[in-house]
């Protein structure tokens, strides 16, 4: 009788110990979670697996300074300006930009690198009112003359913003990018710190 009570004790012992382990047994590991890589996928506000990084940018690349700064896209593209090779010098008014000093002393706001490069010294971002600029001398001096009202481009402007304001409607867009040639090469690209000229409707009537 006593050895027959053994007996079932050591099956009960068992049976709980079974029961036991499979209690430990959690969904996660039965569906093969890796359980630490879970809780830290809770905890990280942003994963990158390695067959998505090369669709993050590197923030040292070209490409994303092109679309950063569509200046140096500019630059890219920008002619070839004969000098004389004698130097000048252009004093920095207040609001200019080194591209507007660029089209007025070459015509072109595209070569405004060869400024800046003739400047070493000088930031291109943020020019100071009074600041003294030496740039090669163009063998053909540039003439603008232009027509119409100022006005002063800011940030988050667009032509058809800018006829939407002083026409009351945006479809003039056009007369303001005719106005302003050779100023706004490409009419999609203006820049902050430009001023352009638009034409009123009484002068626009008279031509």
């Amino acid at each position: 009788m006593k050895t027959f009570m053994k007996v079932l004790l050591i099956l009960s012992l068992f049976t709980v110990v079974g029961c036991s382990s499979k209690k430990k047994q959690t969904p996660a590991e039965s569906d093969g979670v890796d359980i630490a890589k879970s809780e830290e996928a809770e905890d990280a506000d942003f994963i990158v697996d390695d067959d998505d990084k090369e669709l993050i940018a590197d923030d040292d690349s070209e490409e994303a300074a092109l679309e950063e700064d569509p200046s140096i896209e500019v630059a890219a593209s920008a002619p070839e300006v004969e000098t004389s090779g004698e130097m000048s010098q252009y004093t920095v008014s207040k609001g200019e930009t080194m591209m507007m000093i660029a089209f007025k002393v070459y015509g072109d706001y595209r070569v405004w690198k060869k400024i800046s490069d003739a400047n070493p010294g000088v930031s291109v971002n943020g020019l100071r009112a009074g600041t003294v600029l030496s740039y090669p001398t163009p063998t053909a001096l540039f003439d603008w003359s232009p027509v119409g009202n100022p006005y002063l481009v800011r940030n988050g402007d667009t032509l058809g913003l800018i006829s939407k304001d002083k026409y009351g409607t945006s479809n003039r867009w056009k007369d303001i990018w005719n106005n302003n040639k050779p100023l706004i090469v490409d009419p999609n690209l203006i820049f902050a710190g430009f001023t352009i000229y638009y034409k009123s409707d009484r002068d626009v009537a008279s031509e």
